[in-house]
């Protein structure tokens, strides 16, 4: 998991778009096969994003990532990515034309071989630092320069990315991710973004996180070993469970 000091904010930024260029000119538009954003291999431009007033003071998170940028890339047809070199959920191939179908089952319905491999790609995505993205540290994000950038694993950035959403905005309880209607849509959206980093840092193409049907029983059927960890001592996760090594980041 992610834990933040309450007067520190983060938030994650392709990697690319972390250098002193990058912000100087504000511009987020990394090279993809030689050309910004894939543009002469028809994958997208790099483009100016909309611009809108920001309030003062202002949460960056607020109309993303003017704050920041000025132009950032636009895709075309079934690319997408901060570069344009991935493929749009539910399609792959080398132009992005074949569609991809995956079959998300219940957790509990895995085979054996599945669900091992379903964790061992969890546990590789919690050792493994994100080589696309880094997460942005700063007391102030209204003071000029008051940030840096850090590296993060890919885990603890899916996690992270959660929790800063669904933060309320300064002043309301108003928040991206939670209390309105784009409720589903933003998980959604959440879900398929992680799904597919994973997939590019294991090279497991099909690799997805299950869903779980609490109705099934009437207690905590993966709260156990097999699964994510029984409880131990005093309430803690049991220490014979693989998740009970993963460290808390602060």
């Amino acid at each position: 998991m992610l834990c933040l000091f309450p007067s520190v904010l983060e938030a994650q930024f392709p990697r690319p778009c972390t250098t002193p260029d990058a912000l100087e000119r504000r511009e987020c538009c990394p090279h993809w096969k030689g050309s910004p954003c894939g543009f002469s291999s028809g994958r997208g431009v790099c483009a100016p994003h909309p611009t809108k007033d920001l309030p003062k003071p202002n949460d960056y998170r607020v109309n993303w990532p003017r704050a920041f940028y000025d132009s950032v890339c636009t895709c075309w047809g079934n690319f997408d990515g901060f570069d344009c070199g991935q493929c749009l959920p539910g399609w792959k191939g080398p132009l992005c034309m074949q569609h991809h179908h995956v079959e998300r089952k219940e957790i509990t319905d895995l085979t054996d071989q599945e669900r091992d491999t379903f964790l061992s790609r969890l546990h590789m995505a919690k050792h493994s630092l994100s080589e696309r993205y880094m997460i942005l540290t700063s007391s102030d994000t209204t003071v000029e320069g008051n940030y840096h950038f850090q590296t993060t694993s890919l885990y603890d950035l899916y996690v992270w990315m959660h929790y800063y959403s669904a933060k309320s905005y300064n002043g309301s309880e108003d928040n991206a991710a939670h209390r309105g209607p784009a409720f589903g849509f933003w998980h959604r959206v959440f879900l398929l973004f992680i799904e597919r980093e994973v997939r590019e840092l294991t090279g497991d193409l099909d690799f997805y996180i299950p869903y779980w049907d609490w109705t099934r029983t009437n207690h905590c059927n993966i709260c156990n070993n097999q699964y994510l960890g029984g409880v131990g001592p005093g309430g803690l996760i049991d220490g014979a469970s693989h998740f009970s090594k993963w460290k808390v980041r602060l």
